[in-house]
Order: structure tokens, then sequence, then C-alpha cells
């Protein structure tokens, strides 16, 4: 026997897999060991690993065992270039789908750390950015049921989904000033987005000083958990300056109760110059 040769086991350490994935691969004919001996043992040669990591790194190109195996055995160049470029587009699209899910998760990770600490109702004054939504009209409340909420936010994803808009995992509502007493009615469907959102509507929220807010009840703890913030916010020296904005709507994940939410409201506010100290 050639001492260059490899036993199955010493190969499948070699290549990082298992005698069985090289007992498969001998049996459909994707990769043969070199020789069988008479005790019939399968011995590979050092360099069929070069052949074994090619096969790894389709396969984890989403590429077919039966294709892979036709690529070989019909073996073209002209064909097997434009067979890889093929691959290198696959993984580079496939790059970016992980990239924003990545941020994604990142993303809603935050979120719900944001508001797993939170104190309900109590007030803070945070500094933001500006920062664009994409947005879609709708009527209903911020704090309807999910039974409610069901068919509009159908009509938005299915939207979004024919605009090839990748959504971010945060969404909720805009709420137009003239509505805050009135049910909190929500002006629009509101997401932010990771990609695709040239086609859709926008929403902006300017740079400035927003007041931010998480209120958890029904509907009615709500809307007087608005007008406490907008009294507190008096007593600061503040006014609203701007529309509602009801995001991070997490109550399935905390809350059993169907009409208990948990809002994270925020809203662009002002210094009130006349009760300035």
């Amino acid at each position: 026997m050639n001492t260059k040769k490899l036993t199955c086991g010493t190969f499948a350490k070699l290549c990082n897999t298992t005698k069985e994935t090289l007992f498969h691969y001998d049996k459909i004919g994707l990769l043969k060991p070199e020789f069988i001996g008479k005790n019939n043992y399968r011995y590979y040669a050092p360099e069929q690993f070069f052949l074994f990591n090619f096969i790894e790194t389709l396969t984890d190109s989403d590429t077919s065992l039966k294709e892979i195996k036709s690529q070989i055995k019909n073996f073209n160049a002209d064909s097997f270039i434009g067979f890889l470029r093929q691959k290198q587009e696959y993984l580079k699209q496939k790059r970016l789908k992980l990239a924003l899910k990545e941020e994604l998760i990142n993303d809603l990770l935050n979120e719900i750390e944001d508001i797993k600490t939170s104190n309900y109702e109590t007030v803070r004054l945070i500094n933001k950015p500006s920062e664009t939504f994409i947005a879609f009209k709708t009527d209903v409340s911020a704090v309807a049921s999910y039974d409610d909420l069901s068919e509009h936010l159908s009509r938005f994803f299915t939207d979004c989904c024919n605009k090839n808009i990748f959504l971010q995992s945060t969404f909720g509502f805009i709420i137009e000033k003239k509505n805050f007493d009135k049910e909190l009615k929500a002006s629009y469907i509101c997401a932010k987005a990771l990609k695709g959102s040239k086609q859709a509507q926008r929403y902006t929220l300017p740079k400035g000083t927003y007041a931010s807010v998480t209120i958890l009840g029904d509907k009615k703890a709500h809307l007087n958990g608005i007008k406490r913030l907008e009294q507190h916010l008096k007593e600061l020296g503040y006014f609203f300056a701007g529309d509602l904005i009801a995001l991070d709507r997490f109550s399935l994940l905390y809350h059993k109760e169907k009409n208990e939410f948990a809002v994270k409201y925020l809203i662009y506010v002002k210094k009130d110059k006349n009760n300035a100290d």
C-alpha cells in the first residue's frame, strides 16, 4: 500500500467531516476514494482534500450534490466560469441579506432591552437626530386591539412586499396633534426600512428634543397617560411641537391581557419661551 494514502478515518478528520459523509459521496460517485484495499478499506490521496473542500464550499452556497457532480463530470472551462460567477453573485446577495438581518436583530434587541428597563410613565427628555420612516395611510387607533389592527397591518405589509421594502422590527403609528384626544387615532402606520424605501411615502422626524414615555394599560390608560405627559411637560416648561409617534408594540411578548398594550411614545417638544426660567 502507498504510504502517502490516507485511511477514511484520517481523511475525514483532515476534512473536518464524518466517514458517513465520505461513504455517501462515494456511493453517489461524487468523491470516490483513490483506491480500495484488499481489506475493503477506503484510501484517499491527500490532494483529494481540495476537491472535498470545493464540494463543501458549493454545498454551503446552496448547490445540490447533483449539480456539483454534473459540473465535475461534464467539466467545461467556459461553462464552469459562468457557473462560478453565478455562485459568486449568489453569495454576494446572501451576504447582504445576512447583514440586513443582523441589523434587524440588533435593533430588535435594543428595543426590547429598552422597554424591559423602562419605568412605565417615567418621562425622559432625549436629543434625537433626524430620522425617516416609511408611512402608510390609515385611520386606526394606535391602541386598537390586535384583531382590529390585523386588516390595516396586512395592507401595510403587502404594500411593503410589493415595493420590495425590507422592514426593521420597529413599527408604529403617527398620530397628528388634532387626534391626541380622539382615541389616539393614527393618520399613518410607520416603520423603519433597511432597504427599498425609495418607492414609499416618507415621514421624517426633525432633529431636536423629544419626550419619551412608555405607557402600559388599556385605551383609557393611554389617553390619560398622554394628557398627564402634556401636563408634566408644561410644568417643565415644554410644549408639544409635533405629532405623536407610537412605537414598539411588544405587548404580545410582555403581556397576556388582550386589551392591554405596552407602547413607547415619542413627541417632538420645544421650550416654552413664555415660561422659561
